[in-house]
C-alpha cells in the first residue's frame, strides 16, 4: 500500500484540494503515458507539495486513480442480428460536441483519427466461436473479416491515452459524452430521410489495464 504522504506527492496541477493546486508551469510536465501511468521529470514529485490532511490526500490519490482508467465501450454494430454494418466512427466531446476530445474512424482509408492505438475485439469464426479477435486498428475492419462471416454483432472497444487525455478520460467526468455512426465500406447508417444517424454510447466500464483477448 503506498504510504498518504508518497501519494500526496503524484499529483497532476489539475488536482487539488481544497484550493491547493500546482503551478500552471509544473502541470503542463504532467503526462499519462498509454499504460495509465503518470510521467513527470525526476524532480517534480519533491517539491511544492505539503501540509495536506489525510483525507485530502486520500481525496487527491481517487483522483489520481481515475486519470489512470481506461474507458470500454460496447459498440452494437448489428443490433438485428442479420445487419450489413462492419465499421464505425467514435467521437467523444466535453461540450456537448461543439467540439472534440477524442475521435477514431475504422474505415479510414489512410490513418486520420486522433487514437493511434484504439483496441478493437470481435468474434470471428476461429477453432473456438468465442475467441476474441483483436482487429488491427490501422485497416478497415470490413478488410479483416473472413469470407462469408455473419458481420459483427458488438464490438468492443478501449480507447488509448492520447495527447491530453488526463484533462478530461476519466471516470467522473461528467461532461463527457461518447456517440458512435455505424457504416460500411462505402456509405455510413442513415434515417429514412437520407440523414445521417449518430448515436449515444455510455463505458460500460472504466477498467485500470485495457482488455487482452
Amino acid at each position: 500500500m503506498i504510504h498518504r504522504t508518497t501519494i500526496a506527492l503524484l499529483l497532476a496541477g489539475a488536482l487539488s484540494a481544497s484550493g491547493q493546486t500546482l503551478p500552471a508551469s509544473r502541470t503542463s510536465s504532467v503526462t499519462v503515458n498509454s499504460a495509465g501511468t503518470v510521467v513527470a521529470p525526476a524532480s517534480f514529485w519533491t517539491q511544492g507539495v505539503s501540509g495536506l490532511t489525510d483525507a485530502q490526500s486520500d481525496a487527491l490519490a481517487a483522483k489520481l486513480e481515475a486519470l489512470r482508467l481506461f474507458p470500454v465501450l460496447v459498440v452494437p454494430l448489428n443490433d438485428s442480428g442479420n445487419g450489413t454494418f462492419t465499421d464505425f466512427d467514435l467521437k467523444a466531446s466535453t461540450d456537448n460536441f461543439q467540439s472534440l476530445v477524442y475521435w477514431f474512424n475504422s474505415a479510414a482509408a489512410a490513418w486520420d483519427s486522433a487514437d493511434p492505438d484504439p483496441l478493437i475485439f470481435i468474434i470471428r469464426p476461429e477453432p473456438s466461436l468465442k475467441a476474441w479477435f483483436r482487429v488491427n486498428a490501422a485497416q478497415a475492419i470490413s478488410g479483416q473479416l473472413q469470407a462469408g462471416q455473419a458481420k459483427p454483432l458488438q464490438i468492443i472497444v478501449a480507447p488509448s491515452k492520447i495527447t491530453g487525455s488526463a484533462n478530461w478520460m476519466f471516470s467522473g467526468n461528467a461532461a463527457l459524452k461518447w456517440t458512435f455512426r455505424r457504416k460500411t465500406a462505402v456509405a455510413v447508417e442513415t434515417d429514412s430521410q437520407g440523414r445521417e444517424v449518430w448515436h449515444p454510447i455510455i463505458p460500460t466500464e472504466w477498467r485500470r489495464q485495457r482488455p487482452t483477448p
